[in-house]
């Protein structure tokens, strides 16, 4: 949640975080808004336009979960979420932080 919101920008270790987007149409990102967050997706946009003049922006959005599952595993301290209906095996680089 903190990292996706930009109020945590490293994991510890000082490794940057980069958090990697889904889309606003996409369920997954929809229920993290709900689950993790407890936002819905005017919410969150609402969150990004008030906070822009502060410096913090809306994660990149990688839509296609191939190119997304790539660029976490190339990406040093990337997370983003998966369903896992959407893959069968993740790369051994990939750890799961959490099931929601």
């Amino acid at each position: 949640k903190f990292i996706y919101m930009g109020n945590s920008k490293e994991w510890p270790g000082k490794i940057k975080a980069k958090f990697f987007s889904r889309g606003n149409t996409n369920p997954s990102q929809l229920l993290f808004y709900k689950k993790i967050l407890n936002m819905e997706l005017k919410d969150v946009s609402d969150y990004w336009i008030k906070n822009s003049d502060k410096g913090l922006y809306e994660p990149e959005t990688i839509e296609d979960v191939r190119i997304l599952i790539n660029k976490i595993a190339k990406t040093k301290g990337a997370i983003s979420f998966v369903s896992k209906n959407e893959i069968k095996k993740l790369p051994a680089k990939i750890k799961i932080l959490y099931e929601f």
